[in-house]
């Protein structure tokens, strides 16, 4: 952003000038970006007519004061007994070339890591000076329970007066080394 603005008075006549030297900045300060003006004359005009005074002004740039989300990506998935994960964040709402990026410096998402079924937090946290209203929502990796079926076996025995036992089963959909007895 350029402070290009400057008021000129006293010129007589014809006569012309450029002001350069405008302050320029890209990030929100506390301390504005200061201008260091500089008067050239256009052909045809002599400063040395003139007692130049130049009064500096500035540049002050604020934060952006709209609301900017950051939003910790979420991943859900069936427990398989491996570890799983999710990183990163999305952003919406950033401004100029900050909204090509996508990213925002001095923000960061701690990431999930979990294994067993369950909910794990991917928290999202920082700040950046050029932006006053960040919206912070934490993602989730959620590991949802895996079907496990056990079917017993059918079976016919013929009376023997004895205790008699159906003792098999089919057992699918443990994951892993997972046992079960």
């Amino acid at each position: 952003q350029t402070n290009s603005a400057a008021t000129i008075a006293g010129l007589q006549g014809d006569d012309q000038v450029t002001v350069t030297g405008y302050a320029t900045g890209t990030n929100a300060s506390r301390t504005a970006y200061a201008d260091n003006l500089v008067v050239t004359a256009v052909t045809g005009t002599l400063l040395s007519n003139y007692t130049v005074n130049t009064t500096h002004g500035s540049l002050e740039i604020t934060p952006y004061t709209g609301a900017v989300t950051i939003t910790g990506n979420s991943s859900t998935v069936t427990y398989n007994a491996n570890s799983r994960s999710v990183a990163g964040y999305t952003v919406s709402g950033l401004v100029g070339d900050d909204a090509s990026a996508g990213t925002l410096s001095g923000i960061t998402a701690a990431g999930a890591v979990g294994t067993n079924a369950g909910s794990y937090a991917n928290a999202v946290s920082g700040s950046n000076g050029n932006y006053s209203n960040l919206i912070f929502v934490d993602g989730v990796l959620k590991i949802n329970k895996a079907d496990l079926t056990i079917t017993g076996a059918n079976s016919t025995a013929t009376y023997n007066g004895q205790a008699q036992t159906n003792s098999a089963a089919t057992i699918a959909g443990l994951q892993g080394d997972d046992q079960v007895t």
